[in-house]
Formats: C-alpha cells, structure tokens, sequence
C-alpha cells in the first residue's frame, strides 16, 4: 500500500489518502510495536521546542472508602480475620496422599516436594488473590469466595458418597486450576502455577480423606459465614461504589478540561469492570446525560450507544476520535 501510495501524484500523495488505503490490521501492528516514552525520558533527550512542554500533574487523590454504610456490618477487619483462619487445603491435596502412596503420583522428572511446592504456591496465591478481590470490589470478592465454597462442597460430597458406599473413590482433575485463572490479576496469571503440572485423578483409598475433610469442612464453616455477611452488601450499601459515583458526579459537573466530561476507570479485575459498568452506566446516563463503555479482555465489549459495535477498537476511537484517527477509521461515526 505504501509503495503504491509512493507513485501518486504529489497532490494525492497526502497523509489522509494513506491512511484510507491502509487496513486497519497496519494500526493493530503499529499499537504492538511503538515505543512508550516516559515523560522524563522526552523532557531530558527530546527537543521540545516544537510540541511545547507537558501539563502540570494534578497531585493523586486518594480515597480510603469503608466497607459497607450497613449498621453493625463486617468490615476489612473481620474479613481479614476470617480470611486467615481458612486452611485452604483443597489446594493441597497431596499433603493428605498417605506416604507409602505417593510414588504412585509422581512421574520420573516430578519430585514429591516439587509437586508440594507448587500447591503450596497455589495456595499461598489464592490466599492473596482474596485479598486482592476484596480491595478490588464486594462483587468481585464474593464471586470468588462463591466458588471455592462451591469447589470444596463438590470434594467433600465425593468423599461422603464414597465413605457410605454410594460412589466412586476417584477423584478426577483435583490439580487442575487452569479454570481459574481469570479470577488472578495480570501478574499471577503469569506464573508457573498455571502452566506447569498436569490433570490427575486422586483415589481417596490412598489419602488420609478423614483429615482432609474435617480442614475443609471447617474452611466451608467460615466460608458460609463470610458469605452471608457479604451478601448483605448490596450496591446501595456498597460505600465504594456510592464514594465513585459521587467522584464521577463532582469531575463531571468541575470538569479538568471544561466541555470535556470524559473520564477512565481502571480496575484490575473483569468482574470489577462488569459491575461497575452495571452500576455507573446507569447513573451516569439518567442523572448526567453520558453514555459509558465497557472494555475487558474476556468479555464482549458493551455501551449505552444505541446500535454501536463495542469492540475494543471502536470503543477506544469513540473515546479518544484524534489520537485513534476515528474520522478516517470509522468514518460514519462522525454524525
């Protein structure tokens, strides 16, 4: 296309004429492999001359919104202590895999505290990601909790059928957490836990099942409690959630830039993002007459635009239509 473009007349040969030509797969290729430069970085190599220096930052401001305005609700506090009481030994199975067993377990290149370590990392990773969920949002920490009660449940129904006679003693794929990936942020998704070690079945005659259904029957006791203690939380209770939407409300009506309302939100969590698009799209379009978008990366794209397709591309040219060049890419947006 640029050879092409090369051989025009010097009259055609314009920006606007090669960027029509062009695919949209070429802005794809240049986003992957232009160069970020920091502020710093520009100011003390870069003459500046030209494009004039940087905006002063604004200083942060940051918010350290509680829990929940329910009277005589959890709080950080209680979730904290619940939290470390939980054993979390569903992650850690072959702690229970009785010694005389274990080699039957194990491959030629796999050692039994390789496999114990990597458990342990597992574990130790959900204990954190807890945490991390909880900081994120009340939804997305009680999505999470949900699931690993569920998880346990479904183990130790296994082990009760077995122990009455009424099921297999197998217990299929109990190392396999690939499915749980998207419940870590960015970074831990990026460990080894989630790409080293293999599917495996587990026989419960070989395990000291007793013991480990009386850790996650105590785990499941605290897991309830924190569960129905967090249900209460409802978005009109949720004070972060109220905290954001009184921030978005004052930018909105002592905009930074005056006439342009545009604001990002950044979380670290897809279940985060969705609730909150749930609750602020809402507000945002009946109290301030504003249309929001919704972008993640494992989930479809969703707006308040009517008839809009909100992929991330075209959502990403509707927010920022100069520097993403949305006139010459999705050029009937401009109506």
């Amino acid at each position: 296309v640029y050879n092409a473009w090369c051989k025009l007349p010097e009259k055609q040969r314009i920006t606007e004429t090669l960027l029509k030509q062009l695919d949209f797969d070429f802005f794809e290729v240049l986003d992957s492999v232009t160069i970020a430069r920091s502020r710093r970085h520009i100011q003390t190599y870069y003459d500046v001359t030209d494009i004039g220096s940087f905006p002063e930052r604004n200083k942060p401001v940051s918010l350290r919104p509680k829990l929940t305005t329910l009277p005589n609700a959890i709080n950080y506090r209680d979730v904290f202590d619940l939290l470390s009481t939980l054993h979390l030994s569903i992650y850690t199975p072959t702690n229970y895999i009785l010694p005389s067993k274990l080699a039957k377990y194990l491959d030629e290149k796999e050692t039994e505290n390789f496999r114990k370590g990597r458990e342990l990392g597992v574990q130790r990773l959900m204990s954190i990601n807890l945490l991390k969920r909880m900081e994120s949002s009340v939804h997305s920490f009680l999505l999470t909790v949900q699931r690993i009660r569920n998880y346990m449940e479904s183990i130790v129904a296994t082990i009760e059928a077995f122990v009455a006679g009424k099921g297999a003693s197998t217990l299929n794929d109990i190392e396999d957490l690939s499915g749980d990936a998207d419940e870590f942020d960015y970074d831990d998704q990026n460990t080894d836990f989630f790409s080293v070690g293999k599917k495996v079945k587990i026989d419960l005659r070989d395990m000291d099942y007793i013991s480990w259904k009386r850790d996650m029957d105590e785990d499941l006791e605290n897991l309830k409690l924190l569960i129905s203690m967090v249900e209460d939380i409802t978005p009109e209770y949720d004070f972060k959630l109220n905290e954001l939407l009184r921030v978005i409300r004052e930018k909105v009506a002592n905009p930074i830039n005056p006439g342009n309302p545009k604001m990002l939100i950044f979380t670290a969590f897809a279940d985060t993002a969705e609730y909150l698009y749930e609750n602020v799209s809402k507000m945002v379009k009946n109290e301030l007459g504003l249309n929001t978008a919704l972008v993640t990366g494992s989930v479809d794209g969703q707006t308040t635009i009517p008839k809009f397709k909100a992929d991330m591309n075209h959502v990403l040219a509707a927010f920022s239509p100069k520097s993403k060049d949305r006139d010459v890419l999705y050029p009937k947006d401009k109506a």
